[in-house]
């Protein structure tokens, strides 16, 4: 099993990105930090919380990323919580669905931090590289990144180990441009990772299918 991911939701992610998916019939997960809403950040512009409504009529699943990009790690359990419950509560008032799955700002984790996560969430993403296999903590699930830059893992190692011995893996990346950010990837590398999954007939599902699974 093979899921795709976006972390902090920069406009290109869904305008890009978003159909780059819907174009192989794919949809993505967005885990979103709404208090980033139109504002620049290191991968890009992130677009209006208004626009979250089309990547749900598109197919897509919405999952939280604490409100302002909270560090778990050096935040307190309470401080964790109420960025958790403001996220939630905005993604309410929009008239989203709930929020039902998480991932830990800058990868980064304390004790206090994932067990605020999973007093919320069904699952919470690090970025931990790795494939989800054997025995998986649900608040602890590895993945990959999809960057441009120099020093990413080998993609197609991962997707080798994922052939070789099953398991789920998730990819994750933020912009997707022609010219992304160190943090993003080009529509190109993203469909051909895309076009490997296709040929390793892996199924390929937003990460709440995957749990509820």
């Amino acid at each position: 099993i093979i899921s795709f991911t976006f972390d902090d939701y920069p406009s290109s992610a869904l305008d890009i990105g978003g159909r780059t998916l819907e174009s192989e019939g794919i949809s993505g997960t967005y885990y979103t930090a709404l208090g980033l809403a139109e504002t620049d950040t290191p991968s890009g512009p992130v677009g209006r919380i208004e626009d979250l409504a089309a990547c749900v009529e598109r197919g897509h699943e919405i999952a939280c990323h604490t409100y302002e990009h909270l560090d778990c790690m050096t935040a307190s359990a309470d401080e964790v919580a109420h960025s958790l419950a403001r996220n939630q509560g905005v993604a309410r008032d929009l008239g989203l669905p709930p929020f039902r799955h998480f991932a830990y700002p800058f990868g980064r984790f304390g004790v206090a931090g994932k067990r605020a996560a999973m007093q919320s969430y069904a699952s919470a993403r690090t970025i931990t590289w790795g494939v989800n296999q054997t025995r998986i903590d649900l608040a602890l699930l590895k993945s990959v990144p999809i960057y441009s830059r120099e020093g990413p893992p080998d993609l197609a190692h991962y997707l080798d180990a994922l052939q070789a011995h099953n398991g789920w893996l998730i990819f994750y990346t933020h912009d997707v441009s022609e010219r992304p950010s160190p943090y993003g990837c080009t529509p190109a590398q993203l469909k051909s990772v895309i076009r490997r999954a296709r040929e390793m007939g892996a199924s390929i599902l937003p990460v709440g299918a995957v749990v509820d699974e």
